[in-house]
């Protein structure tokens, strides 16, 4: 029977194996991080893995103090290591530990004693013996909590005393970090609740005085930009804020002098620590009926969710309101376990509480000018409601989506535009009679914009999707930029929960869409809303309707079910004449929008005939008035439609419907020619010509059915030979002529019936003496994909280039 592989074992067998773990605790991955401290947390605690425990707490201690927050998580790794590795073994350990928190301590800042009575304190705590305390994992676990707590206290004197110089010198988030870190590890230790609950209680009271200090930065307009009037101080003899007599090694010029930089780093990654230790001290281990059983005091607990609070409503910094979602998340989950009001009057009807205000704080001015994308609050809301019951959510969701599309439709079709001339008291007599100014819409859709983006709500909010989704598509003709830049972020997070991730790159395959049965049948609101925004735009196509942009992003997600009928509620076919008219829009990007729209609701079968039909519609000749923006978008459905069929061709389509396409083609050939004056259009034909071309050539082995395509061929062969004589200095004049001569060229080698006739007619383009003849060529060769034709041409096109930098350069 095979031995079963112990690493263990094999790790303890060579001291170089621990060594390189404990070196893996310096790796810039924190999953690198977590595996080696894994496996050296597996270890017996018989097994030496540091040989010098008091040189490896200065290390830790240094890197704990250091402005590099890479270096703070490592410490806080081997702080884990130490305790884990070492406490266990008493006197060794609490010698390194007392040596090094007071002579370090001491040396940092020797203004400040270090307290020699911590130790007999806390052992009157636990009433136990110094003796006993030796031996004992729970005090060595205390006693290093309590040591990092005054290094703690320590940075934040010197905050107080110099936030700009602390930043540098003795940052304050590497302790927070390296306790939050313990801390987690408080059940393997059997600390005794009371002590543990009077030590967070001062935690807590040190992290909030120190929140005080940093929120003025983070919630500052300008955060990234933000110094105070700053001197450097003036240091005593008996005053040194460095970290072992080192300089600090980033964020300083050459003088030393910290910047704006090192200001915003140290107060976001001080908050951002303070966040997620206060996320860690709330989280209980059961369901207590009070706020009691918590590791800390229900005052205490009522001073975090103000923090929270605070933190999310006014911080601009990204760094900072994200990491507080994390712990008012865990805050949130704590409270809506307690049913009634406890001594301070905190409950699950208090959360209730925090979403009306948060509600109502969105229609005052007071935050708006938060951020565009409305800074913590969406992060507010978030937390309290994904955090909720399954038995509130529905309930809950109910309520907040109802006020917040009405905060949006409130604000958003009754507030003036800023383009009028309105004063302060007319604004104040907008808000006197009820109305919202613009910047409550944009919070608004932005919170909305989070509710729909979070995947831990599940499908408790698809029954409000309907009415977000119409929301956010009239916003899109809001007057105010900022309004329509909020509904297009909300309106792309409505496209990924309905439609799901896009499975391929392209969103218009068919992997990434839905059939129009299930769309209208899960959101039947909607399919009416399309319809009557549409038929709104197209009677008005000469004004720009902003709303149809998202109505056609909708559309083209859709494919046609085989199971419905025209008549059928879930049926595309209502929109197609719709999207026949509109793709005459004098927009170019709502026409060529409109034409993949249209190819994607057709079905498959209806392709040919749709195309027959959009054939016939074309003018037979130039003679006729009609607009180019219509021939365009016709032409653009065409061309769509017409790819569609190349991808179907070997499958459905027989060969003779092709070739009655391709006549039906060559009968508006005045449209590649030059009777046609409008280069978009002409360029556009070609194309269509062109893939109609080389759909044949898949279905057909031979090219005789080509022959109604030889009089096109010699008028268009004549044209090209005309454009072969304009001169460089010419072509400026002629717009588009380069793209239409490229389109001609690939048409005209499609056409020809041998590949001789190819090379005698692109021989002519690489001998032509003007270089855009040549530049003609190279892109002509670049769009038929043909390596071997092109390298024949390589050498000429190459001499042609010398000789047009020879003439340059002469």
């Amino acid at each position: 029977m095979d031995e079963v592989f112990d690493l263990n074992q094999f790790i303890m067998s060579s001291f170089s194996y621990t060594s390189a773990l404990v070196h893996c605790l310096q790796d810039s991955s924190e999953s690198n991080k977590d595996i080696a401290l894994g496996l050296l947390l597996s270890l017996p605690f018989s097994h030496q893995v540091i040989k010098n425990v008091a040189s490896h707490f200065k290390w830790c201690y240094w890197l704990m103090c250091t402005p590099k927050a890479v270096d703070c998580t490592t410490s806080a790794y081997n702080w884990r290591l130490l305790l884990h590795s070492y406490c266990w073994q008493g006197p060794g350990y609490l010698k390194a530990l007392n040596k090094q928190l007071a002579s370090q301590l001491m040396h940092d800042f020797t203004t400040v004693e270090y307290n020699h009575e911590c130790n007999n304190k806390i052992l009157a705590k636990l009433n136990i013996s110094a003796d006993e305390a030796t031996k004992s994992r729970t005090y060595s676990y205390l006693l290093t909590l309590y040591g990092l707590l005054q290094t703690l206290q320590l940075h934040h004197m010197a905050a107080q005393h110099s936030l700009l110089q602390a930043s540098l010198q003795a940052p304050m988030y590497g302790v927070i970090q390296t306790l939050w870190t313990i801390l987690k590890e408080r059940k393997s230790y059997s600390v005794p609740s009371e002590d543990l609950k009077q030590f967070c209680d001062c935690l807590v009271n040190e992290c909030l005085c120190i929140s005080k200090i940093c929120l003025p930065v983070v919630c500052n307009s300008s955060p990234e930009g933000f110094m105070p009037d700053y001197k450097a101080p003036e240091m005593k003899d008996d005053v040194h804020l460095g970290v072992h007599g080192r300089a600090p090694r980033q964020n300083v010029d050459c003088k030393g002098v910290p910047t704006a930089q090192s200001l915003l780093l140290c107060c976001w990654h001080s908050m951002k620590e303070i966040s997620l230790l206060f996320g860690e001290i709330v989280v209980r281990k059961s369901k207590p009926s009070s706020v009691a059983d918590n590791l800390i005091s229900p005052e205490k607990f009522c001073l975090v969710g103000d923090f929270f609070i605070t933190l999310l409503n006014d911080a601009r910094h990204r760094g900072a309101f994200e990491m507080g979602y994390v712990g008012f998340k865990n805050f949130c989950s704590s409270l809506w376990t307690i049913n009634s009001p406890n001594n301070i009057g905190l409950s699950r009807q208090s959360l209730k509480d925090w979403l009306d205000n948060g509600i109502q704080s969105l229609q005052t001015t007071s935050i708006g000018n938060i951020t565009r994308r409305s800074g913590g609050l969406p992060y507010y809301f978030q937390a309290i409601l994904s955090s909720a019951p399954p038995a509130e959510t529905h309930q809950l969701l109910e309520y907040v989506f109802k006020e917040l599309v009405k905060v949006v439709t409130t604000s958003t079709l009754t507030f003036p535009s800023k383009s009028d001339n309105i004063g302060s008291d007319s604004i104040r007599d907008f808000e006197n009679e009820g109305l919202v100014p613009e910047p409550a819409a944009v919070h608004a859709l932005n919170v909305l914009r989070a509710l729909v983006k979070d995947t831990k709500l599940g499908e408790s909010i698809l029954p409000f999707l309907s009415e977000v989704y119409m929301l956010a598509v009239e916003g899109y003709a809001s007057e105010h930029w900022a309004v329509r830049n909020s509904s297009t972020m909300l309106f792309t997070s409505l496209q990924t929960r309905i439609f799901g991730v896009k499975t391929v790159q392209d969103e218009h395959q068919r992997q990434n869409k839905m059939t129009s049965r299930k769309f209208f049948a899960q959101f039947p609101d909607i399919g009416s809303f399309l319809r009557k925004k549409l038929e709104s735009t197209v009677l008005s196509l000469e004004m720009l309707n902003c709303a149809v942009f998202p109505i056609l992003l909708s559309l083209s997600r859709l494919s046609p079910s085989p199971l419905d009928d025209k008549e059928s509620d879930s049926s595309l076919e209502v929109f197609i004449p719709l999207l026949k008219r509109c793709a005459s829009s004098p927009v170019w990007k709502v026409r060529a929008l409109t034409a993949r729209t249209f190819a994607a609701i057709v079905p498959t079968k209806n392709v040919l005939e749709e195309v027959l039909k959009l054939l016939n519609v074309l003018p037979m000749s130039a003679q006729v008035n009609v607009s180019h923006n219509k021939l365009h978008g016709i032409l653009l459905m065409i061309s769509e439609l017409v790819t569609q069929l190349s991808l179907e061709a070997n499958k459905e389509h027989r060969p003779q419907d092709f070739s009655q396409l391709l006549e039906s083609l060559f009968q508006v050939s005045w449209l590649g020619l030059n009777g046609n004056s409008c280069c978009i259009t002409k360029v556009v034909y070609l194309k269509v010509v062109t893939r109609l071309i080389h759909s044949i050539s898949q279905v057909i082995s031979a090219r005789k059915s080509l022959n109604s395509a030889v009089k096109f061929e010699e008028m268009l062969t004549s044209e090209i030979v005309m454009s072969f004589g304009i001169k460089d200095e010419e072509w400026s004049c002629h717009s588009g002529l380069e793209d239409v001569l490229v389109a001609q060229c690939v048409l005209l080698t499609s056409l020809n019936l041998s590949k001789d006739i190819s090379i005698a007619f692109l021989q002519k383009l690489a001998e032509n003496p003007f270089k855009s003849c040549r530049r003609v060529l190279c892109r002509t060769l670049f769009e038929l994909h043909d390596w071997e034709l092109s390298s024949q041409f390589l050498g000429i096109l190459l001499e042609g280039l010398k000789e047009d930098e020879t003439m340059e350069f002469t």
